[in-house]
């Protein structure tokens, strides 16, 4: 098979139709063309990942493995989508399997192509990191919609529903402390020079918000992305009138991101945990610098795809605990209804 990918090949992928042909042809020179049969695993989980997969024909099932054994599938995939994305971004190991429904074609890039591309500028190299954010926005989008339908049906009675002040800004409080000392020692800024964090604090706004104030509702303008530097936000989503905490944001983590990255109305709500600072970027000021092919347009970029992986390994875990705990309450409901009943004794 000749595996050779080109110019109009990588053409056919929307990913790259900002892209002019000049760096196209150099995407194309690091791509290499493969063939999939149906039921064939183009990933395992557990193996090393070194390299993703823009699909042009075909569709795959995103698979994970649950605690007590098998697999669950938690998204199907189709042509323009981009695979084992997070593989270009760090070293490690495959944290799903993709098992291809029916024949699959695609292109594969490894991490070294990609990193020797970023290190040169190349506007391919940020065409994917915005892709790998959209696509990582999507796949968490759809993990936490899955978490809370398994958590709904397998609590006996739902959450308590609390009660939260809406965000205003005579609540926001003035700073008590020196924040910008503090970045530095963040997760979030710790790839960024200080010059990257000057920078970055410009475009922001600082302020503190006492707790249990909301930050955003679900169905909210995505308007801004939020940064914690003290304190605690917690993620939720709302079914019935009733609070499903789906992650707690501290230090360091960013809250609000993927629904700018994705340019879609709030997908999960926001509120305070605690007295919380916040660093708001707004989203026109995130659009600017994602355009911008600069250092600090990368740096930021890829410390909030750091932060979507880590949001992802944290839903993929509670999603197979949620799934495993449904699968057991079903089979004690059932064994419940097909056990025997114990005969009285007689006189």
């Amino acid at each position: 098979m000749n595996t050779r990918v080109t110019l109009e090949d990588v053409r056919r992928l929307t990913l790259f139709c900002e892209v002019e042909d000049r760096d196209l042809a150099m995407i194309a020179h690091g791509l290499e063309r493969e063939s999939f049969a149906g039921g064939d695993f183009i990933f395992r989980q557990g193996e090393p990942a070194d390299s993703a997969i823009f699909i042009a024909n075909g569709e795959a099932e995103i698979l994970t493995r649950l605690p007590g054994g098998g697999e669950v599938v938690v998204a199907r995939v189709g042509a323009d989508a981009m695979i084992g994305e997070t593989s270009l971004l760090e070293e490690g190991m495959r944290t799903a399997s993709v098992r291809c429904a029916g024949p699959v074609t695609g292109f594969r890039m490894d991490r070294r192509f990609f990193r020797a591309s970023v290190a040169q500028h190349d506007i391919a190299a940020f065409c994917i990191l915005r892709q790998i954010m959209r696509v990582m926005a999507d796949r968490l989008r759809n993990l936490n919609i899955q978490i809370v339908e398994h958590a709904a049906s397998s609590l006996s009675r739902p959450p308590e529903s609390i009660t939260l002040a809406p965000r205003a800004r005579e609540l926001e409080q003035p700073m008590s402390f020196d924040f910008r000392a503090f970045l530095p020692i963040l997760p979030f800024f710790q790839e960024l020079r200080e010059t990257d964090i000057d920078d970055l604090v410009k475009l922001a706004r600082i302020f503190t918000l006492p707790r249990g104030i909301t930050l955003f509702e679900e169905g909210d303008d995505s308007d801004s992305l939020f940064i914690v530097v003290r304190g605690a936000l917690t993620m939720c989503c709302v079914d019935g009138g009733h609070h499903y905490p789906l992650e707690i944001a501290g230090p360091g983590k960013v809250c609000g991101a993927d629904d700018v990255i994705a340019e879609r109305p709030r997908a999960r709500g926001c509120h305070s945990s605690s007295e919380t600072t916040l660093l708001e970027v707004a989203a026109a000021d995130f659009r600017a610098l994602e355009a911008d092919r600069s250092w600090l347009s990368f740096r930021f970029q890829a410390a909030l795809c750091d932060t979507q992986l880590e949001s992802l390994a944290r839903a993929n875990r509670r999603l197979s605990h949620e799934i495993t705990h449904t699968a057991m309450k079903e089979h004690r409901s059932i064994a419940s209804l097909v056990a025997p009943k114990t005969a009285s004794s007689g006189p």
